[in-house]
């Protein structure tokens, strides 16, 4: 169903698979703001070719079962290209391409800077953010500063709070170390979602949850976890200021830590809002459509330094719903003054606390530290308080949520900005010299010591008595798993075939159409299985 590849001017590159995250811990604002990018840039992108660089034959096929019904369905799989990561050996790809964009700017962003380098390419490279705040990512900053990337290249911020850590920690390395500041340019580009579909009936949809129709009702939305979310006993206690008899808080997502859960509910209980509070568990796309439907408004108070942006708020926005969310990272991009409050937040200095940081894992340092991290509990209680009781201000801000969404957040818009620093850097790339890379283990290099002897282009080979056996015999020599990304059968019996008498291994390389470095592998391969031997 995917096209081989052909000669359009615009092609996107990528490593990444973009798979559906599954049901669970993998259902976190990352994967799935990843998925949601992928679906968007099929739907609404302009290019006419997007290559996926995969890391073997079942990769590809993953990518094709998984992706294809979708991909047929919006008559985009011609444009679909799979391909061997690889073939990214081969100096000449790298500059077919518009753009390579990753998901993230930690895992292969500055690997992928520096095989551009090394190709000479003309190519920017551009990734996203998603979680900043974890202290192993001052060792990529640090790369940046020193390798590969460059201001040809860009990382996508989803907020300007976002922009600003990632321009503090690039600042504090330079100071720090005397390093030059990493070149990359920041770009700020909000993550998006698809236009939601119009409403469920309102009276339907509350009739799902069995919520009485002069039940006002504020939807909380988001995976249950203090370590990595929100700590939800302030807004409980908010909600106990703030609710009159008509008053329903919903709590609704996954629950990622089972025993923060229970406490939740435990602490809901010893509040008295048992017959108040509601959780929804686990909801599936349909309930989740049917929540926004029967909700009055929105409200999450994101406490976590790990949280850059919230999908979650988006989605309110895009059903209609006014906001209240805690002044904190990019929540407080999104909900300006007409769309609904931002709650007040407060924190100190605790290096102390920070200098633990190296020795302690991610999820109970993220769990400290925002247990540091206040949300003005009498503010919130008063914000909802004032959504609960005044149903013009409801009306208002749910007509400016919905315009706020379609002017700044709907995938068209986040798609068509991306594609337009995409042109940009493409074309404003700036040559850059030929350096070695200073970051590069290089292992035939670094481990040549390791061996007897070293093989090169003007040693020569010929066919084994084992390889004139298999020959004879047309066996089929057994491959491991991703070799036969590398080697094929074929050219196993053809290497053999021209290998009968002594053949000198630059001779034997300019009979195969591959790049030379493949069939130096393919000979060392048969060398290794006994299919060819060496000549002295």
């Amino acid at each position: 169903m995917f096209s081989l590849m052909e000669n359009y001017k615009k092609r996107w590159a990528g490593l990444d698979d973009y798979l559906p995250p599954s049901a669970g811990v993998n259902r976190v604002g990352r994967n799935m703001a990843n998925y949601f990018f992928f679906q968007a840039l099929m739907r609404h992108g302009t290019f006419d070719e997007y290559h996926f660089f995969l890391a073997n034959d079942a990769h590809r096929r993953l990518f094709a079962d998984v992706h294809g019904p979708f991909l047929s369905s919006i008559g985009v799989s011609k444009k679909i290209v799979l391909r061997d990561r690889l073939e990214l050996a081969d100096k000449a790809v790298l500059n077919d391409f518009t753009v390579v964009h990753l998901n993230d700017h930690i895992s292969l962003f500055n690997a992928v800077c520096r095989l551009r380098n090394a190709a000479g390419s003309q190519v920017p490279v551009t990734s996203f953010i998603h979680s900043i705040s974890y202290a192993d990512h001052m060792n990529k900053y640090l790369e940046m500063s020193l390798a590969g990337a460059s201001h040809n290249d860009a990382i996508i911020c989803s907020s300007e709070c976002g922009k600003r850590v990632v321009l503090r920690c690039f600042d504090k390395i330079s100071d720090r170390l005397s390093v030059p500041r990493a070149k990359t340019k920041l770009e700020v580009i909000p993550l998006g979602i698809d236009e939601i579909p119009a409403p469920l009936d309102r009276q339907k949809a509350r009739s799902q949850f069995n919520f009485l129709d002069n039940q006002v009702v504020a939807l909380c939305f988001g995976r249950f976890s203090d370590f990595d979310k929100m700590d939800l006993f302030p807004l409980l206690q908010a909600f106990k200021h703030a609710a009159n008899n008509n008053s329903k808080l919903v709590l609704a997502g996954a629950v990622h830590e089972e025993t923060y859960f229970k406490m939740v509910q435990l602490w809901t209980k010893a509040l008295g809002l048992s017959e108040q509070v509601e959780f929804v568990i686990d909801p599936c796309e349909e309930q989740k459509r049917l929540l926004y439907s029967a909700a009055d408004f929105f409200v999450s108070v994101a406490d976590n330094p790990q949280e850059t942006f919230g999908l979650t708020p988006l989605e309110a926005m895009a059903a209609r719903l006014p906001l209240i969310v805690s002044d904190f990272d990019g929540y407080r991009e999104l909900c300006s003054d007409d769309v609904g409050f931002r709650v007040p937040t407060a924190w100190c200095d605790l290096q102390e606390l920070d200098a633990l940081q190296a020795i302690m894992d991610g999820r109970t340092f993220h769990r400290l530290a925002a247990q540091s991290i206040s949300v003005d509990v009498l503010a919130l209680a008063d914000a909802m308080k004032k959504l609960f009781e005044d149903t013009a201000l409801r009306a208002k801000m749910s007509v400016a949520s919905r315009a706020r969404f379609e002017a700044y957040y709907s995938h068209k818009k986040t798609i068509g900005r991306l594609e337009r620093l995409w042109d940009t850097l493409k074309t404003d790339f700036e040559p850059l010299p030929q350096t070695d890379d200073p970051l590069s283990l290089n292992i035939s290099d670094t481990f040549s010591h390791y061996v007897t002897r070293q093989i090169n282009l003007d040693d020569k080979v010929r066919i084994s008595s084992f390889g004139k056996e298999f020959l004879a015999n047309n066996f089929s020599y057994p491959l491991l798993s991703n070799i036969n990304d590398l080697i094929v059968s074929g050219d196993i019996d053809k290497a053999m075939k021209r290998a009968v008498k002594p053949t000198i291994i630059k001779t034997l390389c300019q009979t195969f159409d591959q790049p030379t470095w493949k069939t130096r592998y393919l000979v060392m391969w048969m060398l290794k299985h006994e299919l060819l031997e060496l000549v002295d």
